[in-house]
């Protein structure tokens, strides 16, 4: 019987122990609002690899919840806001100059990659410098005027679709993003099977990763991510990343001429 005691004892002293632990927080999710599908999929998977690979190089346990926004996309966000567990968003395409896609996320800090005339709101935070204000706003491939000569256009220029629609054109892309260099590209590609040859939205995605890696340590809620996001700083691919009223913080401003599908620098 005395035996039987101890074991009991030592069972129930177990038992109180496990009661009292605390419980164990399940790690922060982001969601990524970018098109799968049809005419504009090529910035979803342009995106999504980079992202995963910036959040596991900054140490992170951050799970990425990847979203279709190719159709109903203010529905999709609309769904994103209404699961708790996603504590911030990136968001990349067209899609998003539509002001019910981001007004649906109802206040979830959002970091958009480049700018895509998307609203402005204080939980909105672009990758991308104030200046964009000043650039022919080109924000889907059939609002281009494919007989305009000197053309500057943002982040609609450097998709490849945009080449392939009109292959004589060479405009010239203005964005904050460098195009991944050999060791960054062939990372990426490495990470999973049949990832595209990264291109600018890439390296500004890897970017992101890195910084949402960093600032939601420790954040468990959608307004305590929204305060680490306005404060957080983080160096990455293409500099420091933090924001200022919503805007990339001493941004670099990048042009490339587009010929064909390249993207090559100008000086």
């Amino acid at each position: 019987m005395g035996a039987r005691r101890i074991v009991l004892a030592a069972l129930a002293a177990v038992l109180l122990l496990a009661a009292c632990a605390p419980a164990r927080q399940p790690p922060p999710r982001v969601a990524l609002l970018a098109p799968f599908e049809g005419r504009y999929r090529e910035i979803g998977y342009d995106v999504l690899y980079a992202l995963r690979l910036g959040l596991a190089d900054s140490g992170s346990d951050v799970i990425v919840n990847a979203v279709d926004i190719s159709r109903e996309a203010d529905l999709r966000a609309s769904a994103v806001a209404s699961d708790p567990a996603i504590l911030a968003v990136i968001a990349a395409g067209p899609q998003l100059a539509d002001t019910a896609v981001l007004g649906a996320l109802h206040g979830i800090p959002t970091i958009v990659l480049g700018d895509w005339d998307a609203p402005h709101d204080p939980a909105i935070f672009f990758m991308a410098p104030s200046q964009t204000s000043t650039i022919p706003a080109v924000v889907a491939l059939d609002t281009y005027h494919w007989d305009d000569d000197d053309a500057r256009g943002g982040d609609v220029f450097a998709l490849r679709e945009f080449a392939r629609l009109n292959p004589n054109a060479d405009p010239e892309v203005i964005i904050s993003a460098a195009l991944p260099d050999e060791a960054l590209s062939q990372r990426i590609q490495a990470s999973g099977l049949f990832v595209p040859e990264p291109r600018l939205h890439a390296s500004l995605a890897y970017d992101a990763g890195l910084f949402l890696g960093g600032a939601l340590t420790g954040v468990h809620t959608r307004t305590d991510a929204l305060d680490a996001v306005s404060r957080h700083e983080t160096t990455g691919y293409n500099g420091t990343l933090a924001f200022d009223h919503g805007w990339w913080r001493n941004a670099p401003i990048r042009r490339y001429r587009v010929s064909g599908e390249m993207l090559t620098p100008v000086d």
